[in-house]
């Protein structure tokens, strides 16, 4: 499923990002929802609902529903077009990282770059898309910032956080994860425990917790898409955050 997902996120580099932020507007007159509102001015552009990006992310997206599929409405797809200075300024850095990482592990046969989902309320949704990444959101496997593999997609969907128009956001972003460690359940592990890793996981052959620390959290994590989306079969039980 991660391949099938993975061809519709392009991946920007620092020309594509700065042609787009040249090129395009950042209003999106179209939608009268407050909540698009802030993601436009955030540089996060609403994507068509026939375009060949917004078909496949929502196929796959309601297939990681698995059976609240047909319970389940995606509402819109937004983009990050990284069109504001501090925006392109972290997504500068990531990149620049992610090189370095890159460069460094293809050395040792091990890079790894990765895509994962993040679940939360429209609040934190837009704190995060207006100043990044500010707090560690789980602590069952070492505290830090835990995205969900396309596989465990419903963990993601379990942080969410209906708002006052029945309406749930998810983070799609890219993750430069390098050398994975596993961090085992109950650790208390708040970095990586040598300069060999950089990330941890639950497991290494199917991982389910993508575990970035804090000191990295906007350094390896970048935004790349969201999506809103009703799911009122949950009802009750997804109003509640998760400590998994």
């Amino acid at each position: 499923m991660e391949e099938q997902v993975s061809t519709t996120i392009k991946d920007y580099d620092e020309e594509d990002i700065l042609d787009d932020a040249a090129t395009s507007k950042t209003e999106d007159s179209s939608d009268h929802h407050d909540i698009f509102t802030h993601f436009a001015r955030n540089g996060m552009i609403k994507i068509g609902k026939e375009t060949e990006e917004y078909v496949p992310m929502k196929t796959q997206f309601l297939m990681g529903m698995k059976q609240y599929a047909n319970d389940t409405e995606v509402i819109a797809l937004h983009k990050n077009m990284g069109f504001t200075p501090l925006k392109l300024a972290r997504f500068f850095a990531f990149k620049s990282f992610e090189k370095v990482i890159l460069q460094k592990r293809e050395a040792l046969g091990d890079a790894k770059v990765d895509h994962g989902w993040f679940g939360a309320s429209k609040e934190e949704i837009i704190q995060i898309i207006s100043y990044g990444f500010s707090r560690c959101n789980r602590q069952s496997h070492g505290l830090g910032v835990y995205l969900s593999p396309f596989e465990f997609l419903l963990d993601a969907v379990k942080l969410t956080i209906s708002d006052e128009n029945g309406m749930r956001y998810m983070l799609l972003c890219h993750l430069t994860m390098g050398n994975m460690e596993v961090i085992p359940a109950g650790s208390k592990q708040v970095y990586p425990s040598s300069v060999e890793f950089d990330t941890g996981v639950d497991n290494l052959e199917a991982p389910r917790r993508l575990i970035v620390w804090s000191a990295f959290m906007n350094s390896h994590i970048c935004p790349a898409y969201i999506i809103t989306f009703k799911a009122p079969f949950f009802g009750f039980v997804l109003s509640k955050r998760s400590n998994q």
